[in-house]
């Protein structure tokens, strides 16, 4: 999570970064707006390198890498609140991926 953060300067990437470790359930609380969420989610990291490809396997590679622990949870949520804060007044862009 430190290495995906310091590669970037961008405030939306950064906020995609620490969206991408959230339980669906609640980024969308942290995140009511349904086109953030589109934004956070274009620009999220991919799979690490060596990511299982087989359903089964991906699945629990999936739950590895999302925040469980409540106070895990709390922490990513909060830092997630704050980059947004700096990100909701820069312009929305994916970047190579296309403009929102």
């Amino acid at each position: 999570m430190g290495l995906l953060l310091r590669r970037t300067a961008d405030p939306w990437e950064r906020a995609a970064v620490l969206a991408s470790v959230l339980p669906q359930e609640e980024l969308r609380e942290a995140v009511p707006d349904p086109a953030e969420r589109i934004v956070l989610a274009a620009l999220a990291p991919p799979p690490p390198y060596g990511h299982p490809q087989i359903p089964a396997a991906a699945a629990v590679a999936l739950r590895l890498l999302r925040a469980e622990p409540p106070d895990e949870v709390h922490w990513y949520r909060t830092s997630l609140d704050f980059a947004l804060t700096g990100a909701r007044g820069q312009p929305k862009s994916t970047g190579e991926r296309g403009p929102t």
